[in-house]
C-alpha cells in the first residue's frame, strides 16, 4: 500500500506551484479563479501573482489623466536629467519616493506604467498581508472567510492610486499601521516604519500620522450619544474651520499651500454636473457615507476602534472645506471595510454596496477604456506587461489640463 511521504507532498506542491506560474505567464486572466481561491486560503505565491494581476489591470485600463498625466510628464522630463537637476527642479520639501522612483525607472529605460504597476501591486500586497494576519490572529469561520477576504481587497483605494498615485499609495501604509495595531491587535516597534514610509510618499498624511501618535492618549470608551453630539458639533464648527486650519496647518505646511486648499475655490463642496456626473459623484461617495453611518450608529467605540472613530470626527470638522475634506475621507473609505467586520450581521449588505459602487463607477468611465490598453489583459504576461502610454501617446490623447480627448468627442 502506498503512503504519501513528506517528499511526495513537497513534489506535488512544487508541481502545483510551477503549473500555476506557467499558467499565469501564458494566460493570466484564465488563472484568476484559481488565484482568488488560493489567495483566500492564504497561499502567498498565489497572492503575489494576484497582486501583480490587479496592478496590471489598473495600468492597462486607466490611461494617464489628471494627476497621473502630470506625473507622467514629470517622468518623461526627468528621463533627460541627471539627479541633481531633477531634484532641484521637482523637489518641493517632501514626497520624495515618487521623485526618486521616477529617476530610477526612467534611467533604467523602464516605463512609467511599470512604476504604476509596482505601486498598485504593493498596495494590494499590504491589504493581503493584513488579511493573512487577520486569519492568523482572529477566529474566522469558513462561512465568513470569503467576506473577510473581499473586504480586505476592497480596502485598497484603486481609483485614488491610479488617478493621483501618491496620496492613495501613502495612505495604504498608514492604514496598514492602523489595521495591524488596532483591528488585528498585532503590535511591533517596526510598525512605525510604515508611518515613516507613508510620510515620505506624501507629506499630506501628516494629519493622520498625528492621530496615530496621539491615539494612545485618547480614552478607550465613549458613550454613543456623546460621540454623535460631538460629531454634530464638529459639523457646526466646520463652518468656521478655515481660520482654525490655516493657523495650525501653517506651522506644518507651506503657508501658500495651506491657503490654496482653504480658499473658496477649493472649499466649494458642490460641483454642478449633468445627470450622469451627479449620479457618478454620489455613487462613488456611497461607501464613505455608509461607513460614517456605521461609525455613528453601529461600530462600538472601544480601544480597537477609537482611531477609526477619531478619523470620522476629523472628517466632520473639515466638512465645509471640500478639498481638505475629500482627503480626510480617504482613510475612512480604506479602513471602513475592515472595521465594518465588527458588525458581521450586515456583512452581505455592506459588501453589496461596495461592489455596486465600484461597478457603477467603472461603467460610467467607459470612454477611457476605448483608448486604453485594456484588451491586452487577455494577452500573455510578457506582452501585456510591456504595454505603456508613451510621451507621443500622451500628446495625442490628453488635453493640457489632463482630460482625455475622448471625453471631448461628439
Amino acid at each position: 500500500m502506498f503512503y504519501p511521504t513528506l517528499t511526495n507532498t513537497r513534489v506535488k506542491r512544487n508541481f502545483d506551484l510551477g503549473s500555476l506560474i506557467i499558467g499565469f505567464i501564458i494566460f493570466p486572466i484564465l488563472m484568476i479563479p484559481k488565484l482568488l481561491n488560493e489567495s483566500k486560503k492564504n497561499y502567498i505565491p498565489a497572492q503575489i501573482m494576484l497582486c501583480l494581476f490587479l496592478g496590471l489591470l489598473s495600468v492597462l485600463s486607466w490611461p494617464p489623466r489628471a494627476d497621473t498625466y502630470r506625473h507622467a510628464l514629470v517622468f518623461y522630463d526627468i528621463q533627460t536629467m541627471d539627479f541633481d537637476k531633477a531634484f532641484n527642479k521637482y523637489f518641493r520639501g517632501g514626497d520624495i519616493v515618487l521623485l526618486v522612483s521616477d529617476y530610477i525607472f526612467s534611467h533604467l529605460n523602464l516605463s512609467f506604467e511599470l512604476l504604476r504597476l509596482l505601486f498598485m501591486s504593493i498596495a494590494y500586497g499590504l491589504a493581503l498581508k493584513l488579511y493573512n494576519l487577520t486569519c492568523r490572529h482572529k477566529s474566522i469561520s469558513v462561512r465568513n472567510k470569503w467576506i473577510v477576504f473581499w473586504m480586505f481587497i476592497l480596502m485598497v483605494p484603486f481609483y485614488d492610486i491610479v488617478y493621483a498615485i501618491r496620496y492613495g499609495f501613502a495612505m495604504m501604509f498608514i492604514c496598514y499601521f492602523i489595521t495591524k495595531r488596532y483591528f488585528i491587535n498585532n503590535r511591533s516597534i517596526w510598525d512605525f516604519l510604515f508611518l515613516a514610509i507613508g510620510f515620505i510618499i506624501h507629506f499630506g498624511t501628516a494629519w493622520l500620522i498625528g492621530i496615530c501618535l496621539i491615539a494612545p492618549l485618547i480614552p478607550n470608551r465613549c458613550p454613543k450619544g456623546i460621540y454623535i453630539l460631538v460629531f454634530v458639533g464638529a459639523i457646526a464648527i466646520s463652518m468656521y474651520s478655515t481660520p482654525i486650519i490655516q493657523f495650525f496647518a501653517s506651522h506644518i505646511y507651506d503657508e501658500r499651500m495651506v491657503s490654496a486648499y482653504t480658499t473658496e475655490r477649493f472649499a466649494q463642496r458642490f460641483i454642478f454636473h449633468n445627470i450622469f456626473g451627479t449620479i457618478l459623484e454620489y455613487t462613488r461617495n456611497a461607501p464613505l457615507y455608509l461607513f460614517i453611518g456605521l461609525a455613528l450608529f453601529f461600530i462600538p467605540f472601544n480601544k480597537s476602534t477609537k482611531i477609526f472613530m477619531l478619523i470620522v470626527l476629523t472628517w466632520a470638522f473639515t466638512y465645509n472645506l471640500w478639498e481638505i475634506n475629500r482627503r480626510m475621507a480617504l482613510p475612512i473609505v480604506i479602513l471602513g471595510p475592515v472595521f465594518s467586520l465588527y458588525i458581521l450581521k450586515y456583512r452581505h449588505l455592506i459588501l453589496s454596496i461596495l461592489i455596486f459602487s465600484a461597478s457603477i463607477t467603472t461603467l460610467f468611465t467607459w470612454r477611457q477604456f476605448t483608448v486604453s490598453n485594456l484588451p491586452y489583459i487577455i494577452a500573455p504576461l510578457p506582452i501585456s506587461i510591456i504595454q505603456n502610454y508613451d510621451y507621443q501617446w500622451l500628446r495625442e490623447n490628453v488635453q493640457p489640463d489632463g482630460t482625455l480627448n475622448v471625453y471631448h468627442r461628439k
